[in-house]
């Protein structure tokens, strides 16, 4: 089963792209169930930086090491667990980006 949540919004690819850039001073004003978000290795959208998170999903505190494993400049960001038995079994936590994108208007897909 593949669960997606797309938002619709209207700006610029690459406003999307410094939204995330900047993500650690956004995280907690993006939505109420974000509680921390910490860099644990690099600090920019690049394959292999580190990235700590904490979130409530169903009522549930969800606390999660992640890594960037697929960059894509202003089309596509892809992140996955840490932790290699969920790796091995193919789970990839979210990924940004995979729709269409127009000059001012981009479908953010989690």
């Amino acid at each position: 089963m593949i669960l997606r949540d797309t938002t619709e919004v209207t700006c610029t690819p690459e406003a999307i792209f410094q939204f995330f850039e900047a993500i650690e001073s956004h995280y907690l004003q993006w939505h109420p169930d974000h509680k921390l978000f910490r860099c644990v290795a690099g600090r920019s959208l690049a394959v292999g930086n580190v990235f700590y998170f904490e979130e409530v999903i169903a009522g549930k505190l969800l606390k999660k090491n992640v890594i960037f494993t697929r960059i894509e400049a202003h089309s596509h960001i892809e992140f996955a667990p840490t932790f290699w038995l969920m790796r091995l079994e193919g789970v990839n936590l979210k990924r940004i980006g995979e729709n269409q994108v127009q000059s001012n208007h981009a479908s953010i897909c989690a």
